[in-house]
C-alpha cells in the first residue's frame, strides 16, 4: 500500500492510488497508455450536453416563475429547465 503525508484517503481513493502505481517506472507503448486512459476516463461520470438559448417571455410570467422559484427554493432558471425537460419529455417519465 501506497504511504501519504498529511493526506487522508478514504478506500476508493486508495484503491484508484494504487491502481495507479503499477505504472511508476514503466515505459508504456502508446497503445498501452490509449487502454490506461481509456479504463480511467470509464471512472469519470459524464454529464449531458447543455446548450444555451434565449428566449422572449412575458415580464409577468418571469415575476410568476421567479415567485415559485423562490418559494421551491431552487433558482428559476432551473425550475424552467426541469419544466421544459418535463414537457420534452411527456410520457416517458411519470412526475408527481
Amino acid at each position: 500500500m501506497l504511504s501519504y503525508d498529511n493526506q487522508n484517503l478514504d478506500a476508493e481513493e486508495l484503491e484508484l492510488e494504487e491502481s495507479f502505481s503499477h505504472l511508476k517506472g514503466r515505459n508504456l507503448t502508446s497503445k498501452q497508455l490509449a487502454e490506461e486512459n481509456k479504463r480511467l476516463r470509464s471512472y469519470t461520470v459524464k454529464k449531458p450536453e447543455k446548450k444555451s438559448i434565449s428566449i422572449r417571455l412575458l415580464a409577468s410570467d418571469i415575476i410568476a416563475v421567479k415567485a415559485q422559484a423562490e418559494r421551491m427554493g431552487i433558482p428559476y432558471q432551473t425550475l424552467i429547465a426541469l419544466e421544459i425537460h418535463k414537457l420534452a419529455n411527456k410520457g416517458l417519465y411519470k412526475y408527481a
